[in-house]
């Protein structure tokens, strides 16, 4: 009967994302309930933004003497992997973490551009 009762679930969590602007800055919101701030790695790399991390279960340490019947609780990872849609100065990551949502904050460069000199030779 255990065969009947124990159910193989995909754990792959994949968090949803929110980005969005403003006049001065770019956004990434993130819903990783349950996860400690300290198991999450933000960083960048060109124009992709990387958010990984952990979620960790007490499930993982199971009763050796209890029949389980149903396991889905258990430790995953999950990773994404986001583009930086319009240039921003990478130097200005900023992030907080409440009620189970992370914050990435980059301070935008004007789309003006920036200028570069012609030098005479």
């Amino acid at each position: 009967m255990k065969g009947f009762f124990y159910t193989n679930v995909d754990t792959t969590v994949l968090p949803p994302v929110d980005i969005y602007e403003d006049e001065t800055y770019l956004y990434y919101a993130v819903d990783v309930p349950g996860i400690n701030p300290d198991d999450i790695t933000i960083k960048v790399f060109g124009d992709m933004l990387l958010i990984h991390g952990e979620i960790q279960c007490s499930g993982n340490d199971f009763n050796k003497t209890i029949d389980y019947l149903r396991v889905e609780r258990s430790s995953k990872g999950f990773k994404r992997m986001l583009n930086i849609p319009v240039p921003v100065d990478i130097m200005s990551g900023y992030s907080t973490y409440e009620k189970g949502v992370l914050l990435v904050r980059f301070k935008k460069i004007p789309s003006n551009g920036i200028s570069i000199p012609i030098n005479r030779l």
